[in-house]
């Protein structure tokens, strides 16, 4: 019962060694990320039940029905497969379905220099206001993201799929050439996502940026900026994503230095870098949240969503 938690709590002790402000990014482990969670459903229930016991008993066995039932149909269809398959299945599952997206947001995209236990996304398959140039991702959302099979990274999957149950978006606000972006996290964001007001904007312990390098538009620096220290770079938390399959579904240069990363261990990495160490300590299998209830982890390959599983 306490395997998962016992790695993720050494795992972010290690992280808040290596930077002073590192206490500050506690808002960064989606453990914290719950706690928004927990006070905007759970507050209006307790003012419910104390004033009609009635409606608000009612609306909390309602609350743990909803809970319940998306949990199971979230184990049931949760997936694992290598990270090059991961990346097919990414590609193929949401070419197509933003048309207006930029081109140099579409394909898939790799973290690089992460060391939160996460590897591949894909911004391609979110809602694009292209008059407000915003993308609008929903977290822990199906075939759109994917975390370590590891102790931690499990815990990771876990805590971000709650916050799917309850609408957490991100929003990425892009400047007018589409070269850097703000990105506030968003709870309860359940009106469409065109809309103008969709959600409640929820404070994370930081700020998320991103900006393209000038001289690779496939490279983009995830900038990390902590609430205590918001004018310097968050240099442990901040990291590098690389597209590394284009819109066409073509690999792109990075593809291979993807696969050769996936390779190494943590033996790998100086022994006094602590953030490789980490990089490098990812496992090759990938968790994936699947678009049915039917994922390999239950079921097998008869779980596997083959169609989806080879690039073009």
């Amino acid at each position: 019962r306490f395997e998962f938690a016992i790695p993720t709590f050494r795992f972010w002790r290690s992280t808040l060694a290596m930077d002073k402000g590192g206490i500050c990014a506690y808002g960064n482990n989606p453990l914290a990320l719950c706690a928004p969670v927990v006070c905007c459903v759970a507050t209006p229930l307790l003012v419910i039940c104390a004033f009609i016991p009635v409606v608000g008993w009612a609306a909390i066995v309602a609350f743990i029905l909803y809970v319940g039932v998306m949990m199971v149909k979230s184990i049931l269809a949760v997936e694992v497969h290598n990270a090059e398959e991961c990346a097919a299945i990414l590609y193929n599952y949401n070419h197509g379905k933003t048309p207006d997206l930029p081109q140099k947001l579409q394909g898939v995209f790799w973290m690089s220099t992460n060391a939160a236990p996460e590897l591949l996304a894909s911004i391609d398959g979110s809602s694009w206001d292209a008059e407000r140039r915003m993308v609008n991702l929903d977290a822990g959302a199906n075939y759109n993201w994917t975390y370590s099979s590891d102790s931690v990274g499990w815990v990771y999957w876990l805590m971000l799929r709650v916050s799917y149950f309850f609408c957490a978006e991100m929003k990425m606000f892009f400047n007018e050439d589409v070269t850097e972006a703000s990105m506030p996290l968003y709870m309860c964001g359940c009106c469409p996502d065109n809309c103008p007001i969709d959600g409640i904007w929820m404070p994370t312990g930081m700020i998320w940026k991103m900006k393209q390098d000038p001289d690779d538009e496939n490279a983009w620096d995830r900038e990390i900026y902590l609430y205590c220290n918001p004018t310097n770079v968050w240099k442990f938390g901040s990291y590098r994503l690389v597209r590394i399959i284009d819109e066409n579904g073509s690999k792109l240069p990075a593809y291979a230095d993807m696969v050769e990363q996936m390779q190494k261990t943590s033996a790998d990495a100086d022994a006094d870098d602590t953030k490789m160490k980490i990089i490098y300590g990812k496992p090759l299998q990938q968790i994936m949240n699947g678009h049915d209830c039917l994922g390999n982890v239950f079921f097998g390959s008869d779980g596997n969503p083959e169609e989806y599983m080879k690039l073009p």
